[in-house]
């Protein structure tokens, strides 16, 4: 992770169909716009991209050369993960053991990370923790296009996280569950936020109007599962120009019942500056959320940068030169030269205690890893019925239910497993019979036996629909 310190921000974006270059000050909110360039796209190819954009900056229209730029990018991954409480620098090696785990990518990745909220399971708090992963090879791609620009790359983040710091942008978009759609001519990107907490996002190909209508439909429909049947307050839409959206949009409200709007970034922008250009700005507004949200991340403490190590070299420089300083005034000091090391085997002393807790993580992380594979390895070879098990729970679960957890015990008799679930409904009627179709499904299967139905305990939510809180226990059998 990265903390950013510039207070002249450069953002770089290029679509389908543009190069886009805003500056801005970002040292305070709201942020003051300074100039932008909107350059029609000559060519895809990089090299005439690189003097597209180095023309530009012969003009003398931009007082920084570090940029911020975002990956678009099929091959990025963005992945939430739920650890215990820990140092910075435990985080950073658990994170670095999971994304060993992942193994998708045949060479070498990249990964950062940001702690985005706090959840609580089980009674126990834990930070749940949104970590990117990007291969190195389109990293360095990237970083290549900027500095044959005669740029350099300050901060490497990805569109879905560009568009969740957009929001901050419109009004109440850090306040509801917000479907945000961008469309880049050919590819799609729809993110899922609730209360300015990143969800989930999905990328695709754009097909025709109908495919986007299709997955936003099916996200929609995933966000519900997910979240126990909440449905969404709007949906936003940032598009490259030229696209003429009013079917999709009035489909989307016909679908969905929910408000569906052009993206209009109305909050913390100041834009005095930019004169008779104004109204430039606003004509191309609606397509810039990826790029005021570039300048947003910039406001992020810590932000997730995905720029190699090795090339962060301005900030450890000058750690050295300074470190190097405090080194000769110790010496030249004698008192001050015990203390200083004194501290310094205090320091190391701590580091050891941190190697040695992460020793023992990884001992933990192993036991219970070894104790998860010895039960696949025993479902596997037993006779009991799981695949058929989970193929049938997966086709007869209805809408609007969902699957809260499973629970497998070993007894006398043989291995009995519970369901906890609930049934979502507009009302206590509903969703009673949404469960009883289910159960007389369930009840009908020759997978289980000594089926035992919990009470239902149904109740009325504070959106005014029915949640009906069910558990089956019942025993699995095994094959002939």
């Amino acid at each position: 992770m990265l903390k950013s310190s510039h207070t002249t921000t450069l953002g770089l974006e290029i679509t389908s169909s543009q190069i886009r270059l805003v500056e801005a000050d970002t040292s305070r909110w709201p942020i003051k716009v300074l100039n932008f360039a909107f350059l029609d796209l000559l060519s895809s190819h990089e090299d005439n991209i690189a003097q597209q954009i180095r023309g530009t900056l012969d003009r003398g229209w931009f007082k920084t050369n570090k940029i911020n730029l975002a990956l678009f990018h099929s091959s990025v991954i963005h992945r939430l993960l739920t650890l215990p409480p820990m140092p910075a620098g435990e985080i950073r090696a658990v994170l670095k053991r999971e994304v060993e785990e992942i193994k998708l990518y045949p060479n070498e990745v990249v990964f950062d990370w940001r702690v985005i909220s706090e959840v609580e399971e089980e009674g126990t708090k834990k930070n749940e923790i949104l970590v990117v992963i990007a291969p190195l090879s389109e990293v360095d791609r990237q970083r290549s296009l900027v500095e044959s620009s005669g740029l350099k790359c300050s901060v490497l983040t990805t569109v879905p996280l560009t568009l969740l710091s957009s929001l901050r942008f419109v009004d109440d978009g850090e306040k509801e569950a917000i479907a945000l759609l961008y469309l880049n001519m050919k590819v799609g990107c729809l993110l899922f936020v609730r209360e300015g907490k990143w969800c989930f996002s999905r990328q695709f190909p754009i097909e025709g109007k109908e495919s986007i209508l299709s997955e936003v439909k099916r996200s929609v429909h995933y966000f519900k599962q997910r979240f126990r049947g909440e449905d969404i307050d709007r949906v936003i839409i940032s598009r490259d120009r030229g696209e003429d959206l009013d079917r999709v949009m009035e489909n989307l409200r016909e679908a969905l019942g929910v408000e569906v709007s052009i993206f209009d970034p109305v909050l913390g922008l100041d834009l005095n500056l930019l004169g008779g250009r104004h109204k430039e700005w606003e004509q191309a507004s609606p397509g810039l959320a990826v790029i005021l949200g570039l300048l947003g991340e910039s406001l992020k403490e810590p932000l997730i940068n995905l720029v190699p190590a090795r090339f962060k070299k301005g900030k450890r420089r000058l750690h050295e030169v300074l470190l190097a300083l405090a080194v000769v005034f110790v010496l030249v000091t004698g008192y001050a030269g015990l203390s200083w090391h004194t501290e310094s085997i205090k320091a190391t002393l701590r580091q050891k205690e941190a190697i040695l807790e992460e020793a023992r993580s990884e001992e933990r992380q192993k036991d219970l890893y070894n104790k998860y594979f010895s039960f696949l390895q025993e479902a596997e070879h037993s006779r009991y019925k799981w695949v058929e098990a989970f193929r049938f729970l997966s086709l007869t679960v209805t809408d609007g239910m969902v699957f809260h957890s499973l629970k497998a015990e070993r007894m006398r008799g043989g291995l009995y497993l519970s369901i906890n679930g609930e049934v979502m409904a507009a009302d206590a009627f509903t969703a009673q019979e949404i469960f009883n179709r289910f159960y007389s499904r369930f009840k009908s299967s020759p997978l289980f036996s000594n089926i035992e139905l919990m009470p239902i305990d149904i109740i009325r939510t504070e959106k005014q629909r029915s949640k009906a809180d069910f558990k089956i226990r019942f025993q699995l059998k095994k094959e002939a």
